[in-house]
This record gives C-alpha cells, sequence and structure tokens, in this order.
C-alpha cells in the first residue's frame, strides 16, 4: 500500500469550521482518478506541476486521502497519514500471512520419561506404557529403601 504521504504545509483556525489543514502531494505512490475509479499509481515530479490541494479528505481503500485537483477537476489523492481503518489492516495482514512461504519451526527433541530415569529402570522398561513405567520407578525406590 501507499508507502508515501502528503506532506502538511501549515494549518489555521477558521471560526465556525475549526483547524483547516492545508497539504502538498509528494513524489511516490498516489491514488490516480481513472474512469471514475481511484488507482495506485507510482507519482513522479513531473506529475506534480499543476496540482492544487482541494480542501477535501476522501476515504479510499481504508485511508483517509487528500484530495488534489488539476485544472479545476480532481485527479489525484494521497493518504495524509499512517493511520488506516481496522478492516483494512486485517484484510493486509491475511495477505501478508498468505504470500509468506510456510517454514516449519526447528523441533526440539521430545523430554521422555525414559531419558530421566535412572540407566537400568529405562533399559528394563523401553517398551512399556507411561503407567508401567511410574510403577517400575516406584518398585525401584521401593526395593533401594
Amino acid at each position: 500500500m501507499p508507502a508515501a504521504i502528503a506532506t502538511e504545509v501549515g494549518h489555521q483556525r477558521v471560526e465556525g469550521v475549526g483547524v483547516v489543514y492545508t497539504y502538498r502531494l509528494t513524489p511516490g505512490e498516489a491514488f490516480n482518478l481513472t474512469n471514475g475509479e481511484w488507482k495506485l499509481v507510482k507519482l513522479i515530479a513531473a506529475d506534480l506541476r499543476s496540482v492544487e490541494y482541494t480542501y477535501r479528505i476522501i476515504w479510499i481503500q481504508g485511508r483517509a486521502c487528500a484530495v488534489f485537483s488539476v485544472l479545476g477537476s480532481d485527479k489525484w489523492a494521497q493518504p495524509i497519514n499512517g493511520n488506516v481503518a481496522p478492516g483494512v489492516v486485517k484484510r493486509e495482514r491475511a495477505a501478508a500471512k498468505a504470500a509468506r512461504p510456510v517454514e516449519e519451526a526447528p523441533r526440539q527433541p521430545a523430554i521422555t520419561v525414559e531419558s530421566r530415569a535412572p540407566a537400568h529402570i529405562a533399559e528394563a522398561t523401553a517398551s512399556l506404557s507411561k503407567a508401567a513405567l511410574k510403577l517400575a520407578k516406584m518398585k525401584a525406590r521401593a526395593a533401594g529403601q
């Protein structure tokens, strides 16, 4: 998604309205209005010559974008900050996760009861169940007392 954001060049307090911000288009990625649809394109410095800020903010693909016009008609829009709607964040994370190759985590050897038992018990009970192993340990302890 767009890495470039519109640069804030100033703000002023307008009575009855509040604070009004002014933005400047930044070279990089921006949305271009083509056939009534906003499409993400690479913006070069030559495209910035006759661009004027319209003092309008609209939402495009879950991002608040400043709208810029060329010769009086809307042509460009660029995000004004890094904030994104929560639904867009969720979709982008899912897409990034799906694009990553699946790597298996290295497996650590399992700690078994046999590996913690004394050698003579481990040899005698190598093929026994967990309950049988526990019983064998108890008998070994009782014999040792």
